[in-house]
């Protein structure tokens, strides 16, 4: 199904090969079949035909983030929440850097952030509950946890985190 998606917008570029939105809809996809490298290019490409799109920076943030340049993941995070501060996505993508990197405390002010964007986002419920399980808050962890996957029920790694901390 991806891979035709793919092939689909792949098309539409070579009629349109300076439409920002099409290469980030690729690259979402792209991160899709876990493609992380190409998800990059396209974000890149976006990004370079509009210097102003949040959705760009954002799709190339989370792009850096799978290929774990933390770094250049939190900048371009930040560039899209200066661009649209009600990103959700973005302030997701950072926290989520921020929980790899360890810095637990600051990655939970930014998941806070786009949970107040969108309470039902069950991927930030399940990195705050991460952040709070590392930083000791069991109690908090686990009503993250459980209130993630039944939003999500994809969230497979959660469900198996939550029987480790329920044990």
């Amino acid at each position: 199904m991806f891979e035709l998606a793919i092939r689909d917008l792949s098309k539409v570029l070579e009629y349109s090969p300076q439409d920002e939105a099409v290469y980030v809809m690729r690259s979402t996809v792209w991160l899709r079949l876990n493609e992380p490298a190409r998800s990059l290019e396209d974000a890149s490409r976006a990004v370079e035909i509009s210097p102003k799109s949040a959705r760009a920076f954002g799709s190339k943030a989370e792009a850096n983030r799978r290929l774990g340049q933390l770094t250049e993941a939190i900048n371009d995070a930040t560039v899209a929440i200066s661009l649209d501060g009600a990103n959700a996505l973005a302030y997701a993508t950072r926290g989520a850097s921020k929980v790899e990197l360890g810095e637990f405390q600051d990655a939970v002010l930014d998941l806070n952030k786009a949970l107040s964007i969108n309470p039902s986002y069950g991927f930030a419920l399940g990195l705050r509950g991460a952040a709070f399980l590392a930083m000791g808050n069991k109690s908090a962890a686990v009503d993250d946890i459980i209130t993630a996957v039944s939003l999500d029920p994809s969230l497979v790694e959660l469900k198996e985190q939550l029987k480790k901390v329920l044990c």
